[in-house]
């Protein structure tokens, strides 16, 4: 007869991955990139990071566990690339900031994603997508983590003066994530020629006229989570 599954308890979705632990959730991310979710057991972090066997047990037990601390470890590596590129112009702007600077600070991400790092976050990322298609309890904890990139996304489109900012947050966020998945199997000149300046100051200007027609978001400005701006 076959026994239910055990039921699972989420991680807190504020737990920060630090120490071994971060060490171990990096290699979840450069495992999930290179052979998928398949490919995600102890035994292979272990091999990977060079540790005595039964080393990544000892930290994370079970193998949903493993997940938990990948996709928290990965918006903490997003969280921080926001911050560095986005952030000097919080900081710099009191008020509204320009357009073009934020379409410009875009574009850096961008080409940033040309590299082996980003990429294979990028690989990762699509790989945590669909495990959270798959497991109803990670993909809980999957959208409470993520919420934090959008709350950093709503609070830079209240800066550039949207009136809906957390629903243009949520169009960019498509917009973003779909150009990515387009441009994924492509090498860097094949392509990815079309994304510009430019073309990131087109797709904000059209974002925030597209959601400005939308009835008025009562939380313009949303409250900024720790470590987000």
């Amino acid at each position: 007869m076959r026994l239910p599954a055990r039921r699972r308890k989420p991680a807190p979705a504020s737990s920060q991955i630090t120490g071994r632990r971060a060490l171990i959730a990096d290699a979840v991310i450069e495992l999930l990139a290179q052979e998928g979710g398949r490919g995600l057991t102890h035994g292979n972090i272990d091999l990977l990071l060079r540790l005595p066997k039964g080393s990544t047990s000892f930290y994370f037990r079970r193998r949903d566990e493993l997940f938990d601390a990948g996709i928290r470890r990965l918006v903490q590596h997003d969280l921080e690339d926001l911050n560095s590129t986005l952030g000097p112009l919080f900081r710099k702007y009191r008020g509204r900031i320009p357009l073009p600077a934020v379409a410009r600070a875009h574009y850096r991400l961008w080409r940033q994603g040309s590299g082996r790092e980003m990429r294979k976050r990028t690989l990762a990322r699509f790989e945590f997508f669909l495990h959270a298609a798959r497991d109803p309890v990670f993909a809980r904890l999957h959208t409470k983590v993520r919420s934090a990139l959008f709350e950093f996304g709503a609070v830079m489109f209240a800066r550039l003066g949207a009136r809906n900012p957390r629903v243009a947050a949520l169009e960019f966020g498509y917009l973003v994530r779909g150009d990515t998945m387009a441009h994924l199997p492509l090498r860097p000149t094949g392509g990815w020629h079309r994304i510009t300046p430019a073309y990131y100051e087109q797709s904000l200007r059209e974002v925030i006229s597209k959601t400005n027609r939308l009835p008025h978001d009562t939380r313009a400005f949303p409250k900024a989570e720790r470590g987000i701006a």
